[in-house]
């Protein structure tokens, strides 16, 4: 039902609105509609005014936008304006050559090659900035810089869901317990 609007009249003591008992009335049929909404929803407030609603949650193309299952907001929820924020370690061994890579999102692979790494992701943009931090361990922090071979590469052919990293870092005396943090936000 829509809405059913008390006529005031028009001007003060113009006796030309809604009587005192018509304007209950659509008071009253305004709120049973709300409650009949409210039932809809999920059932009484409890007077608390909150209502616990269960399920997903998608958009009008059927796009899911809030897994209830998971918990979470899904990636298509987030405007493309709003920066999303992912980071994974890198190991190098003793002369700084990229080792392995691991902590990865879900959903995401990399592949090798030397110190290139091919970063396969879900998030269905492309990067916009790469950055490669230190580590910090028994108080110590450790940076890694890269050497001037740095570079992140987007492929044209499948931009939205793949780059590659060169992982090489100018480092004295690590191990393979010694990473990088590479954090990448899209």
């Amino acid at each position: 039902m829509t809405q059913i609007l008390i006529n005031t009249g028009t001007s003060p003591n113009s006796q030309d609105g809604d009587t005192v008992r018509n304007a209950f009335e659509k008071v009253n049929l305004n709120f049973t509609d709300v409650y009949a909404a409210i039932a809809l929803l999920g059932g009484d407030t409890g007077g608390t005014g909150s209502i616990n609603i269960k399920g997903n949650v998608s958009s009008l193309n059927d796009t899911l936008l809030v897994d209830a299952t998971a918990g979470k907001i899904t990636t298509a929820a987030v405007p493309n304006n709003v920066p999303l924020i992912y980071q994974f370690r890198a190991y190098f061994d003793t002369i700084g050559n990229l080792d392995t890579i691991d902590t990865l999102p879900a959903g995401w692979s990399y592949t090798k090659t030397d110190n290139i790494a091919t970063i396969t992701h879900s998030v269905n943009r492309y990067p916009k900035l790469v950055t490669y931090l230190g580590h910090s361990t028994v108080e110590v922090l450790r940076m890694r810089f890269p050497t001037a071979g740095y570079e992140v590469r987007i492929p044209d052919t499948d931009r939205n869901t793949k780059f590659t990293v060169n992982l090489t870092a100018a480092v004295t005396g690590a191990d393979l317990s010694q990473y990088a943090f590479v954090v990448v936000s899209f």
